[in-house]
């Protein structure tokens, strides 16, 4: 299947900036840790593999340490790097089209199913799924449903980041103000409401944003690899020890996410990164984002009804590449067939509205 790159896809947040194929493929390489880490998260809840087993800790909980840090730095960066439109107030509609208006209503068509499931049939909620009551429904504007709170608090960041450079030129309150945030998010995040939880998110995002300004691209390529892969192992290793210490906070999660997370963008750049199978991952990485969480939880299901619960590792090993392949395959195939089959153009809009209301 030939994809190329296509505007359609590109805007800030899950898509690229059309600019920097780098980016892209880190981006394509972030998405792909997302669905390694909801297969693995899934076979948990669904009792296919067991907690603390190696599959485990490496599918799940190390992916989960880092890769939505890493997703809100991609997204810092690629706004540092990007010429800004005119005005905060169009900065801030145009991501509402791009980023926040696909998560509200894709997060109202999971929800209605759920909720039938759960609520009308009866069924019990043996897969451990996002519960969908009529509370949750009342907090979607605010924090999403299920798997989407990454587009509507990805939204909320980048509006607050739009106005403090409107207002306040100093980046270093900027930087003061994050860290506040962070640490309130962190501490009282008991008392805050789900949204404001994971407005925390900022830090990553802001680090992006410094970075992009900082000489990560370079020609002296052994410095950058080395310090990078200091940081990696750093990550790893404070992963490791909290983990199997049971010492779980919030500064050694942040310390882990913020070591790899940053390890990886200074590598693929240093690298020169540009495979083309991460660039066209990233480059759709909306239309994969948005349908994959749901393609792993019905082939869940169909486990569950074939009687399937116990599984050999090398099934295991194979069942996962399965899985793996097919949250990627079906939303290429939807790709393939907006940007070939004229009369399905206009599934374009569905995953990227912000392409027909802010058009050039």
């Amino acid at each position: 299947m030939k994809l190329t790159a296509h505007n359609g896809f590109r805007a800030s947040g899950l898509q690229g900036d059309g600019r920097d194929i780098v980016l892209d493929s880190l981006r394509g390489f972030a998405i792909i840790l997302v669905v390694v880490g909801h297969v693995f998260k899934g076979f948990e809840d669904s009792g296919i593999i067991t907690r603390g087993s190696f599959f485990s800790v490496t599918g799940y909980y190390f992916i989960y340490n880092f890769h939505m840090p890493l997703m809100f730095m991609i997204s810092g960066y690629a706004d540092g790097m990007r010429q800004r439109p005119s005005g905060a107030f169009r900065r801030i509609m145009k991501c509402a089209a791009d980023i926040y208006l696909p998560g509200l209503y894709f997060s109202f068509l999971l929800w209605l199913p759920k909720f039938f499931m759960f609520h009308s049939l009866g069924l019990d909620n043996t897969e451990n799924f996002s519960v969908a009551a009529m509370s949750s429904l009342y907090y979607i504007p605010l924090r999403g449903f299920a798997v989407y709170w990454f587009l509507c608090s990805l939204f909320f960041v980048k509006s607050l980041h739009i106005l403090l450079e409107r207002f306040i030129g100093n980046r270093n309150i900027h930087a003061l103000l994050w860290v506040i945030i962070f640490l309130a998010a962190g501490f009282y995040g008991n008392n805050l409401p789900a949204f404001l939880r994971r407005m925390h998110y900022g830090l990553y995002f802001h680090a992006g944003y410094l970075m992009s300004g900082q000489n990560i691209i370079t020609r002296v390529r052994h410095p950058r690899i080395s310090r990078a892969v200091m940081l990696f192992l750093a990550g790893i290793l404070i992963f490791s020890v909290s983990y199997f210490c049971g010492i779980r906070n919030l500064f050694v999660e942040a310390a882990s996410a913020l070591c790899i997370s940053t390890a990886l963008l200074i590598v693929f750049y240093a690298l020169n990164v540009r495979n083309s199978l991460l660039v066209l991952c990233g480059t759709y990485s909306m239309v994969i984002y948005i349908p994959h969480n749901s393609i792993i939880a019905v082939l869940r299901i169909m486990l569950r009804f074939l009687g399937l619960s116990s599984f050999t590792v090398p099934a295991i090993i194979v069942m996962s590449v399965f899985f793996f392949c097919a949250a990627l395959f079906i939303p290429l195939c939807i790709v393939w067939l907006y940007r070939n089959v004229k009369r399905l153009g206009w599934i374009e809009y569905i995953f990227y509205p912000g392409k027909l209301i802010f058009r050039k």
